[in-house]
């Protein structure tokens, strides 16, 4: 967990300085940025392969098999012909552009940390470091474990952003790229309903809650049967569908969620009934990620009914890297903002560390370097 909070806090200082460096010299901040990136690189590359489920799972096998095949015969040919096209594409040249499973991990970590930056930074402004350290303290362990679905992620913050400067046709894009990585990522699609919901001005924010309250009601009734019809039509899942039982470790993760869900409508609840000052602009991201924050936040802590909820809480707990941070950016007082961003900051880490105590080496695992006697060539 050390490992972890030092590359948030590295990352936040590097991130602090390029959002200053900013006003004096893009070059500078530029290459301050291309240096975040790098670490967030060479620590996803530097891992041992013990590091992360997903790498014992599926990771090294693909490695190796994308090794061995050429282009077409992966996509078509290989067990993992039925991943999105874009995934297999990346997985493809990062298992052949090196000549070791240091680049393999590190070209899956640099195609999801590109997109990240680029939207944190553009959306959050001042408050670009924070965006960065829920990402590092939070996200990025969860990374090594959920590599497709993270990879895809970041490419749904993209068109988050694309969709709040109007560009609806290069937000569909981005979300498509999103799917073609994961295909959990279709609920993606459901951001543009959700955001509309929160922009009309015709029911109070306590209806809108109340509303997304029995949306979820709706959800966990007929979460079963949704997940059935889900993976009879696309043969998705299917592992979930047999047992969708409790995830293991259920007590404190469950304990840590509902803290999850009462902190952001508590947040919220500060911006829209105590800040009447924030331009209509932050209003309305505030309005439109809290929504979605709420959302993810309740579904994943439903998980304990069926475990595919924890899958689709997870993408939209992801737009908490833009909320967390513009949420702070609108309260004026600093003694305040300082208040809450600690509050946060010790929320997350807290929430890291109950998986790292409850569940071994499932979501946070225990960083280790790789060891030369295991490294795959």
């Amino acid at each position: 967990m050390i490992i972890y909070l030092c590359i948030g806090l590295v990352t936040s200082a590097l991130s602090f300085c390029a959002v200053r460096e900013s006003r004096k010299s893009k070059k500078t901040s530029t290459l301050l940025l291309l240096l975040i990136i790098w670490i967030f690189v060479f620590f996803a590359g530097a891992r041992d392969l013990s590091v992360g489920t997903d790498v014992t799972v599926y990771g090294i096998k693909s490695y190796e098999i994308a090794k061995m095949s050429s282009l077409e015969g992966f996509f078509f040919d290989s067990i993992y012909s039925s991943w999105g096209p874009i995934c297999k594409l990346v997985i493809w040249i990062a298992s052949n552009i090196g000549n070791s499973f240091f680049w393999y991990l590190a070209i899956v970590q640099l195609f999801t940390v590109i997109p990240l930056v680029w939207s944190t930074y553009s959306f959050c402004g001042r408050a670009f470091p924070f965006a960065i350290f829920i990402y590092a303290i939070f996200f990025y362990p969860i990374s090594f474990n959920a590599m497709r679905q993270i990879m895809s992620l970041p490419y749904l913050l993209a068109a988050f952003v694309c969709y709040d400067r109007n560009k609806t046709g290069f937000s569909v894009v981005l979300t498509s790229i999103a799917v073609g990585i994961h295909s959990s990522s279709l609920v993606g699609f459901l951001v543009y309903p959700l955001c509309a919901f929160a922009d009309n001005k015709k029911f109070s924010i306590s209806l809108k809650l109340v509303m997304l309250g029995l949306v979820m009601f709706v959800v966990v009734s007929f979460s079963d049967s949704i997940l059935k019809w889900f993976t009879i039509l696309t043969g998705l899942y299917t592992e979930y569908v047999s047992g969708v039982g409790a995830v293991s470790g259920g007590g404190l993760r469950t304990v840590a969620a509902l803290m999850c869900v009462m902190i952001t409508i508590a947040f919220a609840a500060i911006v829209f009934l105590h800040n009447v000052d924030i331009s209509l602009q932050k209003e309305r991201n505030i309005s439109r990620l809290a929504s979605l924050c709420i959302v993810g936040v309740a579904l994943w802590s439903m998980s304990l009914l069926s475990f595919w909820l924890y899958r689709v809480g997870l993408i939209f707990c992801f737009y908490s890297i833009l909320f967390f941070p513009v949420l702070l950016d609108s309260i004026s007082c600093r003694r305040e903002k300082n208040f809450l961003a600690i509050l946060i900051a010790f929320m997350l880490v807290m929430f890291s560390f109950d998986y790292l105590v409850v569940q071994g080496s499932h979501e946070v695992v225990p960083y280790e370097f790789s060891n030369p006697s295991s490294r795959l060539i």
